[in-house]
């Protein structure tokens, strides 16, 4: 792979991520993907608008139409797509956890999950060779997409026991990094009746509060906030909020991979037995908490 990553294209806005590549990648992106609709969502980076734009102008110059999301979180973009079947695809705008100043294109498949391998691979080689575009009367055109951070927080609301947690009488701290998450996550929240406070609540691609990436070093406020007192659960977000991480009513970071090893027993106990299926870099300790509930 010569321009995609592990999680897309990334790199310095208006340096290696300038318009001229993203336009050109939009192009790649619909002849693989199809003539479209393909919808696209963006975080709160600075140059995110402008990527927005330069990829959305490749695409419609292909014959397909953009359905611009707005600003949701990647998993809410993820969402859509999978439950709107007439959509080919995705594009996210994001850099996810990195720096301010860089910034990614992120391509969903029509089910919903990241492009394969195989699908970027044909994106790099329409991209080198050039994408031959439609006639002046077949350009696609742009509709402005409202609503599809609600239906993700609907989502989340019918898949958990809102009942029983509004019951519990939580009281949480929340840290949205100023991306993605401002407006889902205290929706959220509302949604299941708890009580929260808000740190990093304004979108601001800057990321003024702190780096994007939540980090143990990047979250000293929040765990601040929990050592003092008078939290049950403190919760953070990367940039694009398709990452959480959890700080305990001590203050007292909990890694990633001792959540997923907690969520992953849980799993199996409530299931009487069963599979966990995990990416190779996976911690051992999520093997070794599911064998523990005899998962496998």
């Amino acid at each position: 792979m010569k321009m995609f990553g592990t999680n897309g294209i990334r790199g310095v806005a208006n340096e290696y991520l300038d318009s001229e590549l993203a336009l050109r990648m939009g192009r790649a992106i619909a002849e693989i993907l199809g003539d479209g609709p393909i919808a696209i969502a963006r975080d709160t980076r600075v140059s995110s608008q402008m990527l927005v734009s330069a990829v959305s102008a490749g695409i419609m110059s292909m014959g397909a139409d953009v359905l611009d999301l707005g600003m949701v979180p990647t998993p809410a973009l993820q969402l859509y797509v999978k439950n709107h079947g007439a959509v080919t695809g995705g594009v996210m705008i994001t850099a996810s956890h990195n720096p301010p100043e860089f910034n990614g294109i992120k391509c969903v498949a029509a089910d919903g999950t990241e492009c394969s391998k195989e699908q970027e691979s044909a994106m790099e080689d329409a991209y080198e060779r050039g994408s031959e575009v439609c006639r002046w009367d077949r350009i696609g055109k742009m509709t402005q997409i409202t609503g599809a951070d609600d239906d993700y927080v609907s989502a989340i609301l019918s898949k958990v026991d809102a009942g029983r947690i509004r019951g519990a009488g939580l009281k949480v701290c929340l840290d949205c990094a100023n991306g993605a998450s401002v407006n889902t996550s205290p929706a959220l929240l509302r949604g299941l009746g708890v009580e929260f406070d808000v740190l990093n609540g304004e979108p601001d691609g800057m990321f003024p509060g702190h780096e994007s990436e939540p980090t143990e070093n990047n979250l000293g406020g929040l765990k601040a906030r929990m050592a003092a007192g008078g939290y049950d659960l403190g919760i953070a977000h990367d940039g694009d909020a398709d990452r959480c991480v959890f700080v305990d009513r001590l203050g007292k970071y909990v890694p990633g991979d001792r959540t997923l090893a907690l969520l992953s027993k849980r799993a199996i106990e409530s299931n009487g037995g069963g599979f966990v299926v995990t990416g190779v870099s996976t911690s051992m300790a999520v093997q070794d908490a599911v064998e523990s509930a005899g998962g496998k």
